[in-house]
């Protein structure tokens, strides 16, 4: 069992699928095809490239159970009235190497598939990618599961940002390094939800590169819903990047923050932070305002973190306006701390249970906390 004190959370995904009524074409994708027929339900093709290769906004297609020893490349774009479908068909696991969405790739959407047996990402989308829903996916192993643009950590990307992407009731678990990753970013305008994430890095050494979900930059984020647990990294950390400070519109909530080896949830540069439980974590739990921001702190539990005597350290039980090496000495950070749980944090083994930390450029608006 990972983590000495982590109740385990089962995701449960309905894997039942409606297909959309696109004005398109419905295609199918057999192992028993072959990919000279024309893609009928009685003559499929063979494999989800080819089938990739041949598609038109607004077509469908199904993909029938198996392993596909592909590593499919999607080039081709729906529109927003007629987006793009593959999905597996009902009530069959379909099992492929990769998929990854060239640069430009839009209005896309995938449905159930697992995604298994890579070297490096499992899914991807290399830049200036938009309009994207990807949905009862599970992605195991890799280096990374899910790896949103490309490029070197803290410069411009190779392809550019991508925008407009939603990833949800999905399974990532036991990458390398992070699981949902984007580096150099920015990610615009995604959604994560009814996400499980786990294992991240805990092949080897825990570490700052394996964090369950990892936004370098981005903004209009939504992470929500999802149970986050035994990472060796953090297990959401965001905004790193955004050293300039204030990031529009970055909300997370009702998520299940656990287990994770280093630090909880991270926000560098403001947001809104509600309705979590955030419990055994092995370092500091909660690290808010990095970089000047404002910041608000709403209805979460914090309790529980730095237990385990195998990788729990004593820190606080939440961090704010802590000057890093990145930032600025004294981050001006206005914060509303609304409604929250802080208790037991640092176990017996660390020498008792410790306070909140508030920075000299934090501007406490609105307390009221147990």
């Amino acid at each position: 069992m990972l983590g000495r004190f982590c109740f385990f959370f089962f995701l449960t995904v309905s894997l039942g699928w409606v297909v959309p009524a696109f004005p398109g074409q419905i295609y199918h994708v057999s192992q028993q095809g072959s990919d000279a027929n024309p893609g009928s339900a009685n003559q499929p093709w063979q494999t989800l490239q080819h089938a990739a290769d041949k598609v038109n906004p607004g077509d469908t297609v199904n993909v029938w159970g198996g392993v596909y020893k592909e590593a499919v490349s999607f080039t081709r774009s729906g529109t927003r009235d007629a987006p793009i479908t593959f999905a597996a068909a009902p009530g069959e696991e379909v099992i492929i190497q990769g998929l990854r969405l060239q640069p430009g790739t839009s209005h896309l959407r995938v449905h159930g598939f697992t995604i298994a047996d890579f070297k490096y990402w499992g899914l991807e989308c290399a830049g200036n990618n938009h309009h994207l829903i990807f949905s009862h996916i599970k992605v195991e192993g890799g280096e990374c599961g899910v790896h949103l643009t490309e490029g070197d950590s803290g410069k411009p990307p190779t392809y550019g940002p991508v925008s407009h992407i939603i990833l949800e009731d999905s399974i990532i678990r036991n990458p390398q390094f992070t699981a949902v990753d984007c580096t150099p970013g920015p990610c615009r305008y995604l959604t994560l939800r009814r996400l499980e994430i786990s294992g991240a890095g805990l092949g080897g050494e825990a570490s700052y590169g394996a964090d369950g979900i990892g936004i370098e930059r981005g903004s209009h984020l939504i992470i929500e819903e999802c149970h986050i647990h035994d990472n060796g990294g953090d297990g959401i950390d965001l905004n790193s990047r955004n050293r300039e400070g204030q990031v529009p519109a970055i909300i997370v909530r009702r998520n299940v923050v656990a287990c994770n080896r280093l630090n909880g949830i991270k926000v560098w540069a403001g947001g809104r932070v509600e309705g979590n439980a955030i419990w055994g974590q092995g370092d500091n739990p909660l690290l808010v305002g990095i970089f000047p921001c404002r910041a608000e702190i709403i209805h979460n539990t914090i309790a529980y973190n730095m237990w385990d005597k195998d990788f729990g350290v004593r820190n606080y039980g939440a961090t704010f306006g802590h000057p890093e090496e990145s930032g600025p000495p004294r981050p001006a950070v206005e914060l509303i701390l609304h409604h929250n749980i802080f208790a037991f944090n640092t176990g017996p083994a660390h020498d008792g249970h410790t306070g909140i930390y508030m920075g000299p450029g934090v501007h406490l608006v609105n307390e009221h906390h147990n």
